[in-house]
C-alpha cells in the first residue's frame, strides 16, 4: 500500500518534549515504518549518550572526567561547534552553565564535576539537522518537516513552501504570524515555556554571563539554513533581549538570519523585515 502527506513520526517523546516527522513523497507501508523504527532509535540513542539529565550519559560521564573528549566524536564535534558560536556571539551563546542551572534548581545539583557543558541550546537543533540528513542521504525523502518540541525543519511539499505558524509565547491558543518556508529551520525560545520557583523566586533556564541572577523574560523565533543555527541564535536573543545595541551588532554578523524577539509582554523588540508583523 502507498501512503503520502503522512506522519514517520507522530507525537514520539524524545528529550523532555514531542518529535513529529511528517513527509509529503509517496512511501510503500513497509517503508515508512522501517524509517520509523530507525528514527526512533537514533534519537532515543542520542537522548542516552548527550542528555544532561541522565547520569549515565557520556556526556555526565565527560562532565564527571571519566572520559576524554577524543574518546566521542558526536560530543566533540558539538562541543567544538558551540565553541565556534561562543566567539560569534562574543560569549553570549555559552555551555559552560550546567553548575548555574543546577544552582537554580534546573536538574539534580551534581558535585565533583571537572566540565560542566549542558547543550540544551545547540543539541536539540544539532539532532534535528542530523535527522534532516538520515531522511535525505539514506532514505533518500525529499520533502519532509521534522518538528522536535516546536523547532522545525522544512525542506518541501514536492517543491512548494510550507506554511508554519508562529505561537503566541503567553497565549497558547493564538498564533501571532503565518510564514511559510522552505529548506529553512524555524526556532523558537522562550522564557515563558519553560520556567520553575526556587526558594520562592521564579527562574528560567537563561543564563546571562554577565550576572546568574539577571531576569530575562523574552520570546524569539529565528529562520536559518540549519536548525542549529537556528536553536542558538534563538537562545542568544532571548539573553539579549534587552541589551539591544549589542543584539544588532550581533545578529549583524549572519544577514541570513531572520529572526523576531518579543519582551515579557508579548511586545515587539526588534524584528527582522522577513518576520515583521
Amino acid at each position: 500500500m502507498q501512503v503520502r502527506s503522512n506522519y514517520i513520526l507522530n507525537n514520539f517523546e524524545a528529550l523532555g518534549t514531542k518529535w513529529y516527522i511528517e513527509y509529503f513523497d509517496i512511501l510503500e507501508e513497509n517503508k515508512k515504518l522501517e524509517i520509523e523504527e530507525y528514527i526512533k532509535v537514533y534519537i532515543k540513542d542520542f537522548e542516552q549518550k548527550y542528555s544532561r539529565f541522565l547520569p549515565d550519559s557520556i556526556l555526565n560521564k565527560y562532565n564527571r572526567g571519566e572520559i576524554a573528549l577524543k574518546e566521542d566524536k558526536t560530543l566533540e564535534e558539538i562541543i567544538n561547534l558551540a565553541l565556534e558560536y561562543n566567539t560569534l556571539t562574543e560569549g553570549v551563546f555559552d555551555i559552560n552553565i550546567k553548575d548555574r542551572l543546577e544552582g537554580i534548581g534546573y536538574g539534580k545539583l551534581s558535585n565533583n564535576n571537572i566540565h560542566n557543558v549542558d547543550l540544551g541550546g545547540i543539541g536539540k537543533g544539532y539532532l534535528i539537522d542530523k535527522v534532516s540528513m538520515i531522511l535525505q542521504d539514506r532514505f533518500n525523502i525529499k520533502y519532509f518537516l521534522i518538528n522536535g518540541g516546536g523547532d522545525i525543519y522544512v525542506t518541501s511539499d514536492n517543491g512548494k513552501e510550507v506554511e508554519v505558524l508562529l505561537q503566541h509565547p503567553i497565549e497558547n491558543d493564538k498564533y501571532i504570524k503565518s510564514i511559510r518556508i522552505k529548506n529553512l529551520s524555524l526556532c523558537c525560545s522562550s522564557s515563558f515555556k519553560r520556567f520553575w520557583v526556587k526558594d520562592g523566586e521564579e527562574h528560567n533556564h537563561f543564563i546571562d554571563i554577565g550576572s546568574v541572577d539577571k531576569k530575562v523574560s523574552a520570546a524569539s523565533y529565528v529562520l536559518a539554513d540549519s536548525a542549529l543555527k537556528a536553536d542558538i541564535y534563538a537562545t542568544v536573543l532571548c539573553i539579549l533581549s534587552n541589551q539591544k545595541d549589542k543584539l544588532n551588532k550581533i545578529m549583524n554578523k549572519d544577514k541570513d538570519v531572520k529572526y523576531l524577539v518579543l519582551d515579557h509582554e508579548a511586545n515587539i523588540i526588534n524584528n527582522d523585515i522577513i518576520l515583521k508583523i
